[in-house]
C-alpha cells in the first residue's frame, strides 16, 4: 500500500488533518490498535474510531474533509423556490406555506424557514378564515369544482386531569381523547346540500393515551401520529366510496393547526390518488357551528367523568353514546354552517 499521501497529509497546515492522518498511518502501516493509537495521540479511543471508520468507507478524502461545526442544511434559494408552488404538491393539506411545512420539506431550522418566510414577499391565502357557506360556495365556483365532499374534522380530550378510580384506588394511568369527522356534506354546481352525500353522517374513534408520555415528553409525538392517522383514514374512506374533491374543515385549535402543519401524504400516493384534499382552518365562530360542537363537548366531557373504569368495555358504551349524541349534533352543526 502506498503511504506517500497519508505522509504528505501529516505535514498539513490543518492540525486536524494531520492528527487524522497520524491515527490512519499507525493503524494501517505500524497495525497499532484503537487503544494503542488513543493512548500516543492523547485522544478518546472513540475518536480514533470514528477516524478509522470514516477512512474505510470514505478513503483518503475523509482526512480532509472538514466536518466541524454546523452544516448549512439549505440554501434560501431552495425555499424560495418551494415557495413559487403549492404545498399540496408536495403532499400537505394546507394550500399555503407555513415555517413547519417547509422546515419538513427541506429540513432547515424553523427558525430558518420562519425568517425567509417573512423576508420573501410571500402573503398566505385566507381563502377559508371565518368561512361560511356563501363564501365556501363561491371558492367551489372559483375552483370550478363541480361536486366535492366536506367533512369537519375534531379531536377533544375526554373527562379531566384528575385520572380514573379503578378498584378504589386512582390510577394516573392514560388519557382518552376522542376524533371525529363530520359529514357536513357535499357541494353540486351552483349548491350546497347536505343531503347530496351518500357518504355516513359521521366516523368517530376514541384513543388511549400513557400518561408516562408526558413525563418522557413523548406525547406531542403521538398524539400527532394518531391524529395524523385518524386524518388518512378519513382520507382513504372517502376515497373508496366517491370520486370527488374532498374539502377537510378544522376549527383553529392548537392541536389542529400541529396536525395541519405536520401532515405530509406519502408522495407515492399522492401521485395516484383518485380526487384532491385540501384542508382548512376555521376561525371559532358560531356561524362555523364551533358553538355546537363545543355544547357537544362539554356534554362528552362530563359523561365520561362519570365512568368508574376505563376497561375496554367501557370505553366502548361510552363511544356508542358519543355517536348517538353527535348524530343529534350534527343537524345544529350543519344548521349554522350553511346559513346564509
Amino acid at each position: 500500500m502506498d503511504f506517500k499521501e497519508i505522509l504528505d497529509l501529516i505535514q498539513h497546515k490543518n492540525k486536524r488533518v494531520s492528527q487524522r492522518a497520524t491515527c490512519i498511518l499507525l493503524h494501517l502501516k505500524d497495525a497499532l490498535s484503537t487503544a494503542e493509537i488513543s493512548s500516543i495521540m492523547g485522544i478518546s479511543q472513540r475518536t480514533v474510531q470514528r477516524y478509522i471508520k470514516n477512512y474505510h468507507k470514505a478513503g483518503i478524502n475523509s482526512i480532509t474533509e472538514e466536518t466541524r461545526g454546523r452544516k448549512k442544511i439549505v440554501a434560501h434559494s431552495i425555499i424560495q423556490d418551494l415557495l413559487k408552488e403549492s404545498p399540496l404538491k408536495h403532499g400537505f393539506l394546507l394550500d399555503t406555506w407555513y415555517p413547519h411545512m417547509l422546515q419538513i420539506e427541506t429540513k432547515a431550522s424553523y427558525s430558518t424557514c420562519r425568517r425567509i418566510l417573512e423576508q420573501s414577499a410571500f402573503t398566505r391565502k385566507e381563502t377559508a378564515a371565518s368561512i361560511n357557506s356563501r363564501d365556501l360556495q363561491n371558492y367551489l365556483e372559483d375552483a370550478d369544482e363541480i361536486t366535492s365532499e366536506i367533512w369537519l374534522i375534531h379531536v377533544f380530550k375526554l373527562g379531566n386531569d384528575e385520572g380514573k378510580v379503578e378498584f378504589k384506588t386512582v390510577r394516573y394511568t392514560k388519557d382518552f381523547y376522542c376524533f371525529i369527522a363530520i359529514n357536513i356534506g357535499c357541494s353540486s354546481n351552483d349548491r350546497v346540500d347536505p343531503s347530496l352525500s351518500h357518504l355516513p353522517l359521521h366516523i368517530s374513534s376514541v384513543k388511549s393515551f400513557s400518561r408516562s408520555l408526558r413525563i418522557r415528553g413523548k406525547f406531542q409525538d403521538e398524539f400527532r401520529k394518531k391524529y395524523h392517522l385518524f386524518i388518512q383514514n378519513t382520507i382513504d374512506y372517502i376515497h373508496d366510496n366517491v370520486e370527488a374533491p374532498i374539502h377537510l374543515l378544522m376549527y383553529t385549535t392548537p392541536s389542529n393547526q400541529s396536525a395541519l402543519f405536520h401532515f405530509q401524504r406519502d408522495q407515492k400516493q399522492t401521485s395516484i390518488q383518485k380526487s384532491d384534499v385540501k384542508a382548512y382552518l376555521l376561525k371559532n365562530r358560531p356561524t362555523t357551528g364551533f358553538y355546537a360542537i363545543q355544547s357537544f363537548e362539554k356534554r362528552m366531557k362530563i359523561a365520561f367523568s362519570k365512568i368508574r373504569r376505563t376497561d375496554t368495555e367501557s370505553i366502548k358504551k361510552h363511544k356508542e353514546m358519543i355517536d348517538k349524541n353527535i348524530n343529534k349534533t350534527i343537524p345544529k352543526i350543519t344548521t349554522h354552517f350553511w346559513k346564509s
